[in-house]
Formats: C-alpha cells, structure tokens, sequence
C-alpha cells in the first residue's frame, strides 16, 4: 500500500511539475498537488477522535509528499470551515 501511494505521489508530482514555470506556478503546484490528495476538510469538531484522524492523514500525506514544513502550515489553513476559520 505505501509503494502504491509512493508511486501515487510521484506520478501526480511529475505531471504538475512538469508544467511549471515560474515562482508563482510552483506555488499552485504544490496546491494542486495536495487537492489532488483529496485532503478532508476540518469544520472544528470537538470529536477528538475525528480531530485526531484528521491531522494522521494530513501528516501522513505531507510526510509522503516531502513537503516542508514551510508549505504544511498555508495548505493546512486552506482545508479549515467555519468557526475554526477565524481562530
């Protein structure tokens, strides 16, 4: 499964990559890769089960992908809803 999601990772970096050009461009790259991961989004559940899921999986892609820490911080507010927007 990881080798698959390895591979995943790789094709999707190659095809955005590949098309860009400039500093502007590369940061859409990285968006699009990571909306290409189907992140889910988070609307400030008090679930803490759901909460903790859901930063697994955020680690967990972004581990995957290689993406610094610099980039983690800007896609992770991007996926927040609601009343949690505005913390």
């Amino acid at each position: 499964m990881m080798s698959q999601f390895a591979g995943l990772v790789a094709q999707l970096m190659g095809e955005a990559h590949s098309s860009s050009s400039s500093k502007t461009e590369d940061v859409d790259w990285y968006l699009q890769i990571f909306l290409r991961m189907k992140p889910l989004r988070f609307d400030g559940t008090v679930e803490p089960r759901v909460t903790n899921d859901l930063l697994m999986r955020l680690e967990k892609t972004f581990d995957g992908m290689q993406f610094s820490f610099k980039r983690r911080v800007p896609l992770t507010v991007f996926f927040l809803d609601g009343e949690v927007e505005r913390w």
